[in-house]
C-alpha cells in the first residue's frame, strides 16, 4: 500500500481535527494519530524506529510513522514537549549525584550499557533492540563515561533497572489520587537533590511521603481505612494484618524520618537522601504484585 505526501497531509488534517474535538491533549496526538491512521487503513504502524537486525511486519510502514511525527512537530513544536517517560532516578557516581531521565519505551527493549557504542550500534538480542542506558544520563562527560569501571557499570545497570521497574509500576496505577501525589513526591525527592539549592532533608522527607502514600493506597485498595500517620512501621503492620507479609523492615528503617527533618532539625547528607530514595523504589519493586 502506497501513500503520497499529499494524501498523508489530508489524512492528518482530518485526524487532528477529530482529535481536537475529542479533546485529546496536544502532547498525546502523535501517538493517537498513528493509531487512528492504522485503524483507517487496517495496517500496523511501528511506534519506534526499527533497529538493525530486528524484524516486524510493520517495519515497512516506518516512513509513515516518521511522517506523522514530523507533521505534528512542525504543527505544534514546543507544545509537544511534555515528558511522557515514567520519571527520573537519582544515583551517586564517584561521590556526585546524577540521574537517569527515563524515556518512554514502547514495545520490547533490553537494557545494556556500553562505554563506546550508542543504542543504534548495539547488536539486538534475540531480535530485540538493546538500549544503552548511558543515553538516559543527561550531560555526563565523555571522560567520566569512558573511565567507568566494570563495578560501576553494573551498579548503574542495576540502579537503572530498579528505577524503571518501580516507576513504571506506579504509572500503571497513576489514575489514583494517592499514587498521583506519590509520583510527584518522587519527582520532588530528585529535584531537592539535583537543585542548585539542594536540600537533602526535604528529599528524604519526599521519599517518606511517596512511600507512605503507596502503603496507604494498598491498604485502601483492600477496602480498609488507613491511619493518618507518617510512621511507616504502623502502616507496614497494617499491611501485614491484611495478609501482605513482604519484608520491608530494612527499607523502612532507611526511609523513616520525622516531620522536623523539613526544618533542618535532623542531619541528612547526600548519601542519606539517595539511600532513602532507592529504598522507596525497593518498596515499590517488592510490592508490585499488589499495586
Amino acid at each position: 500500500m502506497k501513500f503520497t505526501n499529499d494524501q498523508l497531509e489530508i489524512d492528518l488534517e482530518e485526524i487532528d481535527t477529530f482529535l481536537r474535538k475529542e479533546k485529546t491533549p496536544i502532547h498525546g496526538r502523535p501517538i493517537r494519530a498513528a493509531s487512528e491512521f492504522s485503524k483507517k487503513y487496517k495496517i500496523s504502524l511501528p511506534i519506534s524506529k526499527p533497529q538493525p537486525g530486528t524484524y516486524h511486519e510493520s517495519y515497512e510502514f516506518w516512513p509513515i510513522t516518521e511522517f506523522i511525527t514530523n507533521w505534528f512537530d512542525k504543527r505544534y513544536g514546543d507544545r509537544l514537549g511534555v515528558d511522557m517517560g515514567p520519571g527520573k532516578c537519582v544515583f551517586l557516581l564517584r561521590g556526585d549525584p546524577w540521574f537517569f531521565h527515563y524515556p518512554l519505551f514502547i514495545g520490547n527493549h533490553r537494557f545494556g550499557i556500553s562505554r563506546e557504542h550508542s543504542s543504534d550500534e548495539l547488536a539486538p538480542i534475540d531480535g530485540v533492540a538493546v538500549y544503552n542506558i548511558f543515553e538516559s544520563i543527561k550531560n555526563l562527560p565523555i571522560g567520566l563515561r569512558n573511565s567507568t569501571t566494570n563495578d560501576e557499570l553494573q551498579y548503574l545497570l542495576d540502579t537503572f533497572s530498579l528505577g524503571i521497574s518501580a516507576l513504571t509500576a506506579l504509572e500503571e496505577v497513576s489514575n489514583n489520587e494517592l499514587i498521583k501525589t506519590a509520583i510527584a513526591d518522587f519527582e520532588a525527592a530528585v529535584s531537592h537533590i539535583m537543585s542548585s539549592r539542594s536540600d537533602y532533608g526535604l528529599s528524604k522527607w519526599s521519599s517518606l511521603q511517596s512511600t507512605e502514600k503507596i502503603l496507604k493506597y494498598i491498604i485502601q485498595s483492600k477496602n480498609n481505612k488507613y491511619l493518618k500517620t507518617h510512621d511507616l512501621s504502623i502502616l507496614y503492620k497494617n499491611l501485614k494484618g491484611l495478609g501482605i507479609d513482604t519484608d520491608l523492615e530494612h527499607e523502612i528503617s532507611i526511609i523513616q524520618c520525622s516531620p522536623a527533618i523539613r526544618y533542618g532539625e535532623e542531619d541528612v547528607n547526600l548519601e542519606d537522601a539517595i539511600s532513602a530514595y532507592h529504598a522507596a523504589l525497593h518498596v515499590i519493586y517488592k510490592l508490585k504484585s499488589v499495586l
